[in-house]
């Protein structure tokens, strides 16, 4: 767990701060490893909001693992 201290004359505090936890990215070649779907019908459902949203980084396409790994498991949940 991270910490953060705080200096005061004489003593330090300790303030406990969340761990930060970074959800890992896939290409879409690795969530079709995961999900046994043509490119074409992955990218159907995603437009149609039928699968986990894509994420942009530059020109790059990425899905997030916690979303595909909870749309496999049943538990993924549309965005309104």
């Amino acid at each position: 767990m991270q910490t953060q201290h705080e200096q005061t004359p004489g003593r330090i505090e300790v303030h406990h701060m969340q761990p930060v936890i970074q959800d890992r990215l896939l290409k879409l070649p690795e969530v079709l490893e995961l999900v046994p779907v043509a490119s074409s019908t992955w990218r159907r459902w995603v437009a149609e909001g039928e699968a986990p949203a894509k994420v942009k980084r530059g020109r790059s396409t990425f899905w997030r693992l916690s979303e595909v790994q909870d749309f496999i498991n049943g538990s993924w949940q549309k965005s309104q």
